[in-house]
């Protein structure tokens, strides 16, 4: 199946399709993932195709025997390949974060770095360079690929490692600050917030600690104490919803306080009163297919990721948040997200109408694009190809915090 045929499937044939290529992504995780002992020193990264039904692990050193029979199990009803990776994802994170650390100091000699993170396949690092905002000496003139090796050895003398460093062209994120518009208790995702100064966001899903109940949505959109309001505009005695209590911009995620939420998203438009159940979380990898729920846009899918656990730099360098994945519309000349709609929701389809499963919330994008006439005429009118999300398990195991 072409990928462009994916797109056409509906919403439950898609997550029909590509449910079980998760759930055995998931089965691998589970035994030999990043955050178990058995894949800490092993695990290299993995990736699904849809359109070709497959998932692929990349693994760094011996395999377990323990793995070798999992997967020969798995492969009785899902096709899963093995591949030998030159290093394993924990390595490459030590070394992302090394790099990500240096990124100020490479933006004041140069080089404008949007982007950097393991790369799927575990053979080294990526970083992105948003050349048209770098200096003269950082991209000489001639070719896209006489600038990149330029670029990688600014890179490499300002942050030198032992891993292999690829260079890309990346272009410059931005954030994606800008019924449905009038939530009401107990709350759900996906609707449209506002604070003082009229900045507009969106809520990602319901989350509990305790008796406490919290709305996870996008750092980057307020500070401390900031008091949220449902509705159309910020006003003295506006419709409160609650207050930011806490938040951590290098991860682009924080907690509105409220009375209470349910697990639900709204769907469909940016007006609609429709919602859909969250049944779970997932984790992503690369080629899964995903869907944004944001206050301006509403619900649009055929979103692909292409990595995961990337530490990205939003609106020139204002802000870096780590454990990003990044995806595009499958369709380079439609939008994934836009102005208004960070923090909202992230999902992938389950199969079951109706219900999804929770992978993220929205941080940004790059790659402008024309929006669709469907999104909310109030809002601002900036819209992106490629989506940004922070990714929801980092999240919810930094928070202390599980679904509701």
């Amino acid at each position: 199946m072409a990928e462009a045929a994916v797109t056409q499937l509906s919403a439950e044939d898609l997550g029909a399709r590509q449910q079980p290529l998760l759930d055995a992504m998931q089965r691998i995780q589970d035994l030999a993932g990043p955050q178990t002992r058995l894949g800490e020193a092993g695990y290299s990264g993995a990736e699904i195709s849809v359109p070709r039904w497959t998932v692929t692990l990349y693994w760094h050193g011996a395999r377990p025997a323990v793995l070798t029979s999992l997967v020969r199990r798995l492969g009785r009803t899902v096709p899963v390949e093995v591949v030998s990776a030159g290093y394993s994802e924990r390595s490459l994170l030590t070394e992302t974060r090394r790099i990500a650390v240096r990124l100020r100091a490479l933006r004041a000699a140069g080089i404008s770095v949007t982007q950097v993170g393991p790369r799927a396949d575990g053979s080294g690092v990526q970083v992105g360079v948003d050349f048209a905002a770098s200096h003269a000496h950082a991209r000489p003139n001639g070719s896209m690929q006489e600038r990149i090796p330029a670029a990688a050895r600014l890179i490499a003398s300002h942050a030198p490692g032992s891993v292999p460093v690829t260079v890309f062209d990346g272009r410059s994120n931005a954030s994606a600050a800008g019924n449905r518009i009038s939530d009401v208790s107990p709350y759900k995702g996906g609707a449209r917030i506002v604070r003082a100064g009229n900045v507009i966001c969106s809520t990602g899903f319901g989350v509990v600690s305790g008796n406490t109940h919290y709305m996870l949505f996008a750092a980057h959109c307020g500070g401390i104490n900031t008091s949220w309001q449902v509705g159309d505009f910020y006003a003295s005695g506006g419709k409160a919803m609650g207050l930011e209590t806490v938040r951590d911009p290098s991860y682009d995620t924080g907690l509105i306080k409220v009375d209470n939420n349910q697990a639900t998203i709204y769907d469909k438009g940016y007006d609609s009163s429709v919602t859909e159940k969250v049944v779970g979380s997932q984790s992503v990898v690369k080629g899964t297919w995903t869907c944004q729920n944001g206050a301006t846009s509403g619900v649009i899918c055929n979103t692909v990721v292409d990595d995961v656990l990337q530490t990205v730099s939003f609106d020139n360098g204002a802000f870096t948040a780590q454990d990003e994945n990044v995806a595009h519309n499958a369709n380079t000349k439609l939008q994934s997200n836009a102005g208004g709609d960070s923090g909202g929701p992230v999902f992938v389809n389950t199969g079951t109408k109706g219900q999804v499963k929770a992978v993220g919330t929205v941080s940004g994008g790059y790659d402008s694009v024309s929006c669709a006439k469907s999104d909310d005429p109030d809002a601002t009118p900036v819209c992106w190809n490629h989506l940004d999300f922070a990714d929801l398990n980092s999240n919810l195991s930094r928070w202390s915090v599980h679904l509701s």
